[in-house]
């Protein structure tokens, strides 16, 4: 599924935590060799870290074996604050295989927010692979949250829209074709009504979906249950409005 080795850099930046200058080195080596990153930030302290997190432009931050257990939690725990909400992997890089009691010890990585724990002995190759994975994941699942967010507040504007448009169009009466569907004036009343209620805030082209399925629900309650009737109204909303995010 991925390179190892990227013909272009892949993304802005990231940065490396290690307090060994060794290993850090190394470490900014191999991540330079495989052309990920446009930038490559050797954090010299713990707080210079942070800050560079902080300016919310890194796409990952690879913490090295020379920083300890809890001094890698922590920094992972304040790392994701910093980064408040937007896309950043965090992958620990640690000493040998780790035993039975090393890997309870090191859920404490995960707990805290850590994409991926891998081990220093590991390939060049497998290093590369498992940073690009978990930054490439973590922009996924970033994308994801933020629609939810989107839906959430775009079904609450909606919810509010139809409940104040409801008021309107209590006194209108569902002109009924001879087939069952909406008549074209009841369509224009309750177009009147939601524009009335929604005022600039949505498309035309919008307004035209939302109106043809307030139509559609209201000749569903003449014909079925309320309740069936507004589950597929429902229903169809969420799909505009997933298909729109």
């Amino acid at each position: 599924m991925y390179s190892a080795l990227a013909q272009f850099p892949v993304y802005q930046k990231t940065v490396v935590l290690d307090s060994s200058f060794g290993s850090r080195k190394q470490l900014v080596k191999e991540l330079r060799g495989a052309n990920l990153f446009m930038h490559i930030v050797e954090a010299q302290s713990f707080r210079h870290g942070l800050a560079v997190l902080a300016e919310r432009t890194a796409d990952a931050c690879v913490i090295g074996t020379s920083v300890a257990l809890e001094k890698a939690v922590d920094f992972v725990r304040l790392g994701r604050t910093a980064v408040g909400g937007e896309a950043c992997a965090f992958i620990a890089v640690v000493g040998a295989e780790p035993s039975e009691a090393d890997r309870e010890r090191l859920q404490r990585l995960y707990d805290a927010g850590v994409h991926r724990v891998v081990d220093a002995g590991c390939t060049k190759r497998h290093l590369i692979k498992e940073v690009l994975s978990a930054v490439h994941e973590d922009y996924v699942a970033s994308e994801k949250q933020r629609n939810r967010g989107l839906l959430a507040s775009n079904l609450d504007a909606v919810s509010k829209a139809l409940a104040s448009a409801a008021q309107h169009l209590a006194t209108l009466e569902l002109g009924l074709g001879s087939g069952g569907e909406a008549a074209l004036d009841s369509k224009e009343h309750i177009f009147k009504a939601l524009q009335l209620v929604l005022g600039e805030r949505m498309p035309e082209a919008e307004d035209r979906i939302l109106v043809q399925y307030i139509a559609d629900w209201l000749v569903a309650r003449t014909t079925q249950s309320d309740r069936g009737a507004t589950e597929e109204l429902r229903r169809r909303l969420l799909t505009t409005i997933l298909t729109v995010s």
